[in-house]
């Protein structure tokens, strides 16, 4: 077996020379690319039992918390993550410094992530049961992202490490809800499983983090350092904040102008569309930490982003268009025919996951260019299209209005990176790559860039 998965891979090499990269990062992206694939079948047979199992009204409040809690994911990391990484890249020696104030920030950040939700259903009661059930996710999604451990191996090409600790939780977790659609448990036992994911994980990544030597007691708070972090990510923590706006409003506003019914059936389209986002994701973070080291080289740092937005480009739109022509299929035989009005929503929501790529593409570019306000300004400008739409669309076409004001924001967000003139470089790397025969030569090594 393992001489023909051998044999695969250098075929696909000599095919396509972008693949020739270090050694290191194509380990990478083989290591989160199988982590993604396992997570993806577990979490993905364990998401159609659930959704069988809940019902839409369930499943979509269910949905409907998750959203609603992620829309201050940034605000928890206070927009450091991708500083983070890149000051453990050209800093390493400092990593300690870097993670004791990392690690104080995003506990404040997340503090006031759970003090913004928890006023604002006090001000806006649900049943109380359900405002608790609405808290435990909080907590999760706190615990999960002010955690700052990982971006020492995402920085180091070690994700590995990462990948073991969130799979082990993954399974665990799964075994979790399987025991509760079997016992017939109710509703709140699906949000403990959110913590006990979050906390299993955090557990075993610590053991790895201390096995290799490195110590959490070494970490210390570094004043400067603090200020430096808030200077380059306080415009991204209002655009992680406008971009989950972007992607998640859509699910909170349909609570409130529909019903939770037509939140399920907008999960049940995002759970199917949202599937292979993990493959062109596991490259850019594999291979964005060799383009920060080649910035310097002007040639070789087009040349990568180049081959980057090709690959992760040829990807995306491969599987929009499956998604896109087999939805009814894949929505009947998967999630039954309670979900069968998912299958307009998915065909649109199939070409959200493509501009979401190329939004996380450019977007890595503008911070790695120190272009953060322009970032914002982006985000800001797709946030207001997408609530306007959705205020104006929802309420006649449910779901499926949703799912148009998302695509429409995400759209405006690249025509915005393509008019201003510090996206000019991003805007012809974005031309090539929609120029299909060019991008085609690129990827099969016919085609040098000039």
């Amino acid at each position: 077996m393992s001489y023909y998965w051998n044999l695969a891979i250098v075929r696909l090499k000599n095919k396509f020379p972008i693949l020739n990269s270090d050694k290191q990062i194509i380990a990478n992206i083989s290591w989160l690319l199988g982590d993604k694939i396992v997570r993806l079948l577990i979490g993905f047979i364990i998401t159609v039992l659930t959704a069988r199992y809940l019902g839409p009204a369930d499943f979509g409040f269910l949905n409907y918390a998750f959203s609603f809690v992620w829309l201050f994911e940034n605000l928890v990391t206070m927009g450091t993550n991708d500083i983070i990484i890149q000051d453990l890249v050209r800093n390493s020696e400092d990593r300690n410094k870097i993670f004791g104030t990392a690690i104080i920030l995003r506990g404040i950040g997340g503090i006031l992530s759970f003090l913004v939700i928890f006023t604002y259903f006090q001000i806006n009661p649900d049943e109380l049961s359900r405002n608790f059930l609405i808290y435990i996710m909080a907590i999760s999604m706190i615990m999960k992202n002010a955690g700052v451990i990982r971006f020492w191996y995402e920085s180091r090409f070690q994700n590995k490490y990462v990948i073991v600790s969130e799979s082990i939780s993954v399974i665990l977790s799964a075994a979790f809800k399987v025991w509760c659609i079997i016992n017939h448990k109710p509703l709140p036992y699906f949000f403990w499983t959110y913590l006990l994911e979050v906390i299993i994980s955090s557990v075993i990544i610590t053991l790895f983090f201390h096995k290799s030597k490195e110590h959490i007691s070494n970490w210390y708070f570094d004043k400067p350092t603090i200020y430096k972090l808030l200077k380059s990510s306080w415009s991204l923590i209002f655009t992680g904040f406008f971009i989950m706006v972007i992607l998640r409003s859509g699910q909170i506003l349909l609570k409130e102008l529909a019903t939770d019914e037509e939140v399920g059936l907008y999960a049940a389209a995002t759970r199917i569309t949202d599937l292979y986002i993990f493959i062109p994701t596991s490259i850019i973070i594999s291979y964005f930490p060799e383009i920060i080291r080649k910035k310097t080289d002007t040639d070789n740092y087009k040349r990568k982003i180049q081959n980057l937005t090709d690959l992760v480009f040829i990807i995306c739109l491969a599987f929009t268009l499956f998604l896109t022509l087999f939805s009814e299929v894949i929505i009947v035989n998967l999630f039954g025919s309670n979900y069968i009005k998912s299958n307009s929503i998915m065909k649109i929501l199939s070409w959200s996951s493509l501009l979401l790529v190329i939004n996380v593409l450019s977007g890595r570019y503008l911070i790695l260019e120190g272009w953060q306000n322009l970032q914002l300004i982006r985000s800001i400008t797709g946030a207001v299209i997408t609530i306007s739409l959705n205020v104006i669309l929802i309420p006649s076409l449910g779901a499926t209005g949703a799912a148009i004001g998302v695509v429409c924001g995400l759209i405006s967000t690249i025509i915005f990176i393509l008019l201003v003139k510090k996206g000019r470089f991003w805007s012809n790397i974005l031309l090539s790559t929609l120029y299909l025969p060019g991008m085609f030569e690129r990827l099969s090594g016919k085609k040098k860039e000039q």
